[in-house]
């Protein structure tokens, strides 16, 4: 559910709330720490019950795939927060494919 949140803010479906105290760096990388340690959690879930049989078992394993799709998703949105906390950064980054872009040096990648 908070992956599906997130993505519908990011996406622009859902109009996200304001944080009743503001976001400090120590806070987002707290926020990182912890979305990390639950992928690795995730993993580990995973592959102890990879290794019991379990991912062939089919009770178990839809859910054990879905739960590791899930760890995909957390690793994503780490990815995505780690991203937008440098804006020199980014802006740099948007520059210089501007600076690309009016010089003509684009590549199709369709």
């Amino acid at each position: 559910e908070m992956l599906d949140r997130t993505n519908g803010i990011i996406e622009g479906r859902i109009q996200a709330r304001a944080a009743a105290e503001p976001l400090t760096p120590a806070k987002i990388e707290g926020l990182i720490d912890t979305l990390d340690m639950t992928a690795r959690s995730i993993d580990y879930i995973h592959e102890s019950m990879r290794r019991v049989g379990l991912t062939n078992n089919s009770l178990t394993a839809g859910s054990l795939k879905e739960l590791l799709n899930q760890r995909e998703g957390v690793l994503d949105l780490v990815d995505w927060i780690d991203a937008t906390r440098n804006d020199q950064e980014n802006a740099a980054v948007f520059d210089r494919a501007r600076r690309e872009r009016e010089l003509g040096q684009t590549v199709d990648l369709k």
